[in-house]
């Protein structure tokens, strides 16, 4: 079954900080921020389209954060490839830290 996500919420510097604290691997952060914006992601067996789009300085902090991250626990890594690659859409148009799940679809 398809479910979209229409939501926009403002991340909390604090607590994105602690989650790099807290985790072990980057695959574990990734999966983290993207449950601090997409509630029901539990549930989400595959995202069919679409990405969170954040706030620029917002994605700059989590990028920099990734690459310190990186170049202590993965040194075999590019330092925030997999935010580069995988992370949420720097978005202009919206606040630091303001984040946008409208685009995205999911299934379940």
């Amino acid at each position: 079954m398809e479910i979209g996500n229409i939501t926009k919420l403002t991340l909390d510097e604090g607590e994105v900080e602690t989650l790099f604290v807290a985790c072990s691997n980057q695959d574990d952060i990734l999966v983290g921020l993207y449950k601090m914006v997409v509630k029901e992601w539990d549930e989400v067996d595959y995202v069919l389209e679409g990405k969170p789009h954040i706030g620029v300085q917002g994605w700059h902090k989590i990028h920099s954060l990734f690459q310190k991250f990186d170049e202590l626990h993965c040194e075999d890594v590019f330092p925030g490839c997999l935010w580069l690659s995988l992370g949420f859409q720097k978005d202009e148009k919206l606040n630091a830290w303001d984040v946008d799940t409208s685009d995205m679809k999911f299934m379940r």
